[in-house]
């Protein structure tokens, strides 16, 4: 009686399901329109259905599950994985999806036995990769999967069905830039399918592997296949090889998928985890095809060891050279330095130095020169090989004491920096204290902001490191000269302990930069140009309270500000802390009492919102922390800037010809229009006009202008307002 109890509940339950699915096809669940992929949104629009569906499957499950041989040949965390393409071969629009197994102790889902080439039916839930994201702004950026509802078999309807076509790619469809940087979102169409690329490199091996196609574009790999893992679920162990950096892949084929890197913490300083919308899944050994080990080239030293070389400093490079599979001539070992953004490049030869190694020697360059360089070494099969493998070293020669957006040139410059232990001494104003920003009991330290202007890159932050951190002893208004150690997460420069303080006298705190909501949005990256503004003061006038999002533990409150203007769209926004900081406008109860708090309330206008910019140590989202309540306008009848702020649009932006500036003025004081190189500080255009009460806009061509991040500056009497701008054509 229980049994036949227990299988008319299984039976209801399985009828109840499949019920509740709609039957749906892969293009209708893959295919993204063109409006979600502006936001950016990645999501399928039919994201949290249960549907049912017909594909081909593109990898088998298991190796041989009906014969004994039952390891998975692709994972997805601890579940079983293949993919599916559209059921019809012959569809005109092509798609593919993720499908993956979360419990792989059910075996009654059949699931397993799913071979490649089967064209089977099953009733799945519409989610993300990787399926452990619990923020959902991480899963919008992560591409469509399917996991499968267990309880109801897989159908296999038919088998050895033709897959499709592999279409041969380029890497800078996905990316363009290093570090898996700049995701176009028209590969979409891509995700879930089988594609190749020809001649790439391996660029990086840890902490993930990257393939670069040689014109600074990278893409990582996803090791879901234990046929390309550093996991514990190897296939072939002993067949194995991992690549080497430098070594070229003749042939790369897999599937699309979303990548998540899990870090080391990091706290507020960001330095936490990454997600990649693309990456390559390689399944089977076949779809790799690499070439011979490459030659091995490491940098062992720059002397001098400074971040900053003088005019007066030769700079020594010292390096090694060791054979791969074919034998490296000494001849074909070379230095090879431009001065002039990687136009033309000037070869030194190796030379024997001291200590064994080959050495180059750069001669002194003048006081602001970037100077680039790489090693490269031929072997005797005529293979050229050079490191960096997807950019060039760098350094800046500075006389002086460097500007802080020196040192955090690698977040704008495709490049990297040699700055392994490296010290730097800046000077600068105290912005905030840790009195201002003391933290949370979670992952958020005290910390000081450093300024020393108002253009990007101007900001540092030092954080409580140990219990005597000299970062503890900044007060807001000092002006101080620190020299601190560098360390660098993700492509983004952080400061380390003060070694050394030294205050100068006491300034004025700069203005914040007056920005828009949309120049962060609640991406989990931003949006291209956001990282110029962390660790800075700034300030976004009229908004409005968009949605009150307490995160991760409970007990702490964040909320959206969000333009105005832009309220229909809360994309748009940029999150508020409020538990790192001493306010009374704050979701959180636990760090005032409740009867002096003033609770934010959706839909509230406020005239502005001023804080620090930061990020998350793990999802990397950005966010503002407010030091006080007098950063609230609606809390405080205390306005910290006299001038009324006047709102500055600039569109369109990414601009390729025209540009329009568009403001009201308030006053009819002359108005002073400039566009600058964020790079080099170069201006473009500089023009003043008269001024009158009311509206203004103002038409630029900025076609001849080369491709690049640039600053808008509108100065109309005392009021100063910077708007990051990308040309692009």
């Amino acid at each position: 009686m229980q049994r036949l109890l227990f299988a008319l509940c299984a039976f209801l339950a399985l009828t109840a399901s499949m019920i509740a699915a709609e039957q749906k096809t892969v293009q209708e669940l893959a295919i993204l329109s063109p409006d979600s992929l502006t936001i950016p949104s990645y999501l399928s629009p039919h994201f949290g259905d249960t549907v049912i569906v017909r594909g081909r499957a593109g990898v088998s499950v298991l190796i041989n599950g009906s014969g004994g041989d039952r390891r998975p040949i692709m994972l997805i965390g601890k579940g079983w994985l293949t993919y599916l393409s559209a059921a019809d071969s012959n569809a005109n629009a092509k798609a593919g999806i993720a499908l993956f197994q979360r419990d792989t102790l059910i075996r009654t889902s059949l699931f397993d036995r799913i071979r490649v080439g089967d064209l089977i039916e099953c009733t799945a839930i519409v989610t993300t990769l990787p399926y452990e994201f619990d923020a959902f702004s991480q899963q919008r950026v992560s591409l469509p999967a399917l996991e499968l509802v267990a309880t109801v078999p897989v159908k296999t309807i038919a088998r050895n069905a033709t897959l499709d076509p592999v279409p041969t790619l380029e890497i800078s469809q996905f990316y363009k830039g290093t570090r898996g940087r700049n995701a176009q979102a028209a590969a979409s169409l891509y995700a879930g399918r089988k594609v190749r690329f020809d001649s790439v490199i391996v660029s990086s091996t840890s902490p993930i592997l990257m393939f670069s196609d040689g014109d600074g574009n990278e893409i990582p790999m996803s090791d879901q296949s234990g046929y390309f893992t550093t996991k514990n679920h190897f296939i072939e162990e002993s067949q194995f090889s991992p690549y080497t950096l430098g070594q070229k892949l003749f042939k790369v084929e897999g599937f699309i998928t979303t990548n998540f890197l899990a870090g080391g913490g990091g706290g507020g300083m960001g330095g936490g985890s990454q997600l990649y919308t693309y990456a390559i899944a390689p399944a089977m050994q076949q779809d790799v095809i690499a070439g011979p080990k490459p030659a091995v080239i490491s940098l062992v030293a720059q002397r001098p060891s400074k971040l900053f070389p003088s005019s007066k400093d030769q700079v020594q490079i010292v390096y090694d050279v060791l054979s791969g599979t074919n034998l490296v001539p000494f001849q074909n070992i070379a230095l090879f330095v431009s001065v002039d953004a990687g136009k033309t490049y000037t070869k030194y030869p190796a030379q024997d130095d001291p200590s064994g190694s080959w050495l180059g020697v750069i001669p002194a360059q003048p006081a602001g020169t970037i100077v680039r360089y790489y090693i490269s070494a031929i072997d005797d099969a005529n293979n050229e090989y050079r490191l960096p493998v997807a950019s060039d070293y760098f350094y800046k020669v500075v006389d002086t004491y460097p500007k802080i957006s020196d040192v955090k040139i690698p977040d704008t410059v495709s490049g990297i920096r040699n700055m392994q232990g490296a010290s730097v001494t800046i000077e600068g104003i105290v912005m905030c204290d840790s009195s201002d920003i003391f933290g949370d009991r979670f992952q958020n330290q005290a910390r000081a902001i450093i300024q020393d202007g108002t253009l990007p890159y101007s900001g540092a932050a030092f954080y409580r490191q140990g219990n005597n951190s000299r970062a503890m002893t900044l007060k807001r208004g000092q002006k101080v000269r620190v020299s601190s150690r560098l360390q660098e997460f993700g492509g983004v420069v952080f400061f380390g302990n003060i070694d050394s303080l030294e205050i100068l006298g006491s300034e004025t705190p700069y203005q914040p930069v007056s920005l828009s909501t949309a120049n962060f949005t609640t991406n989990p990256n931003g949006v291209q140009g956001s990282d110029q503004w962390r660790d800075m003061l700034v300030e976004f006038p009229n908004v409005a309270i968009g949605t009150i999002e307490p995160s991760a533990p409970q007990s702490t409150g964040e909320f959206i500000i969000v333009d105005q203007a832009l309220q229909q769209d809360m994309t748009q926004g940029i999150r508020v802390e409020t538990d790192e900081s001493k306010l009374k406008y704050t979701t959180r109860d636990s760090i005032v009492a409740v009867t002096n708090r003033v609770k934010p309330t959706v839909g509230e206008k406020v005239d502005f919102v001023r804080g620090i910019i930061g990020a998350d140590f793990r999802s990397r989202r950005y966010k503002l922390v407010p030091r006080f309540d007098r950063d609230f306008s609606i809390v405080t009848s205390i306005n910290e800037q006299s001038i009324e702020q006047v709102p500055v649009f600039a569109f369109p932006n990414p601009a390729s010809e025209y540009l329009h500036v568009m403001f009201d003025a308030h006053s009819a004081e002359p108005i002073t229009i400039k566009i600058s190189d964020m790079i080099t500080g170069k201006t473009f255009h500089s023009t003043e006009q008269s001024g009158h009460i009311g509206n203004h806009r103002i038409e630029l061509h900025v076609g001849t202008y080369p491709s690049g991040l640039y600053s808008v500056t509108v100065m109309s009497g005392m009021q100063v307002h910077i708007i990051p701008l990308t040309i692009q054509h």
